[in-house]
């Protein structure tokens, strides 16, 4: 990842260190797939999701998935689940996406291969 001009216009909307209080988690089972660069991944979706969702970001967690019949296709998987209707989960995600989007123009090839094959997330409504 470069640290050209364009990456503080593209850092997450909520940029303060993460701690022991935040939502975010992660089941043991991610353990062996985790690097530097999903991590920083991950939790700029779930700062910027933080960031954008006025407060209605209730809990985050990222588990690990593979499909059964599939070789290789473990995948992180980041759920976060908000106090919010679809509309404006809809929304979230697409401004998730856009700020992954520009970010991603800074990866190398091999991040953003890395990226579309292990890295998903889902926004659920709390109460479905």
């Amino acid at each position: 990842m470069s640290s050209g001009s364009k990456s503080a216009q593209l850092a997450p909307i909520v940029e303060q260190a993460l701690d022991e209080n935040d939502l975010l988690t992660f089941a043991p089972e991610t353990k062996g797939l985790r690097t530097q660069f999903r991590d920083s991944v991950l939790n700029y979706i779930y700062k910027t999701a933080l960031g954008l969702s006025d407060d209605r970001l209730k809990s985050a967690s990222v588990s690990a998935w593979s499909a059964p019949d599939e070789e290789d296709s473990i995948t992180l998987d980041l759920t976060l689940t908000v106090d919010a209707d679809w509309g404006f989960i809809a929304k979230l995600s697409h401004d998730i996406l856009v700020r992954v989007s520009e970010w991603s123009r800074e990866w190398t090839e091999e991040e953003r291969e890395d990226y579309g094959r292990r890295i998903y997330f889902a926004i659920l409504p709390l109460n479905l």
